[in-house]
């Protein structure tokens, strides 16, 4: 959990799939018993544990109940020792692994609509240069914590004034080709039977500290207009 600047919103992290949610969102997480913070925990006093009705002032004793009180005694290295390693080391980001899988998951999209759909599958590579500067900007709205809104993800206008476009931007923590195959399949983009139907895949993988890579994947299918 993370109170946001200036505005004090509180945006709630999966740690299992790097993505953010507020309030407002249908999370995962279901309810709130206690809080821990960098200085205190506390505890959920509130009738209600569901984390959309909360109250997050914990300085409110009617809603929250700090486990310690004495300032000194919850620091004291005398009394508790933190099992936490003093230096942490984490392995620099594998931008050569990045751009390997980069291209061969690009591939394998490719291969796995050709698949799916059973005949000629024509990707357009010029579309393709297109999605791939979009997805560069969305990855650092992420990093600016920006709204993925901000960002003009609009074609230029000699593309939309000759085809009718419909496409979707896809985000993921990379875990493995098979689920992020299996994601795209979900939306049956392939299965528009237009027989002058052509693709557009964008790819780009973002190399992290510790093996972390973020993947976005920009598909479009094109239809001549009328």
């Amino acid at each position: 959990m993370r109170r946001c600047r200036p505005r004090g919103e509180i945006v709630f992290w999966d740690a299992s799939t790097g993505i953010s949610h507020d309030l407002r969102d249908d999370i995962p997480l279901q309810k709130i018993y206690c809080l821990v913070s960098k200085s205190n925990v506390y505890a959920n006093l509130e009738r209600s544990k569901k984390p959309s009705v909360l109250n997050f002032n914990l300085p409110n004793p009617r809603r929250w109940a700090p486990l310690f009180f004495d300032e000194t005694a919850k620091f004291s290295t005398e009394l508790v020792m933190s099992i936490q390693e003093e230096r942490l080391n984490y392995s620099p980001p594998n931008h050569g692994y990045a751009k390997r899988l980069q291209s061969d998951l690009k591939d394998s999209i490719k291969d796995s609509m050709r698949g799916w759909r059973r005949g000629a599958t024509s990707f357009r590579s010029d579309i393709g240069v297109q999605l791939t500067l979009i997805v560069e900007k969305l990855e650092q709205t992420r990093l600016e914590d920006r709204p993925p809104s901000s960002v003009d993800s609009n074609l230029p206008e000699s593309i939309t004034k000759m085809w009718t476009v419909f496409g979707f931007s896809l985000h993921f923590p990379f875990t493995n080709v098979e689920e992020i195959l299996s994601r795209i399949e979900s939306t049956e983009i392939h299965r528009n039977k237009n027989p002058q139907v052509e693709f557009g895949i964008g790819v780009r993988v973002f190399a992290y500290p510790s093996g972390l890579l973020s993947v976005w994947v920009f598909l479009c299918s094109l239809v001549p207009s009328a």
